[in-house]
């Protein structure tokens, strides 16, 4: 993915994203995103609404989709090493 994305925190502020993951779960019937922001190095991992503009993310809402999003996030990052 690796796609850069803004968006704005609660005073307004824009807030400059790099997103390295995105994907979609049947289970959940929801789309996800990892990203960072930029100058920080905590990967934050957060559902989302494709297709909108600006972006608009909501949290992961409980743990059994925590964990599951776990998952697949290290399946991604094992593929994307991989690669490399």
């Amino acid at each position: 993915m690796k796609t850069e994305f803004t968006i704005k925190d609660k005073s307004g502020k824009e807030i400059i994203c790099q997103g390295l993951f995105s994907f979609y779960s049947e289970e959940f019937d929801k789309d996800y995103v990892v990203f960072y922001i930029d100058n920080e190095s905590e990967l934050i991992l957060a559902s989302y609404l494709p297709d909108t503009e600006p972006i608009q993310l909501f949290p992961v809402e409980n743990k059994k989709e925590l964990e599951y999003a776990e998952l697949e996030v290290k399946q991604l990052m094992e593929n994307d090493n991989a690669k490399d």
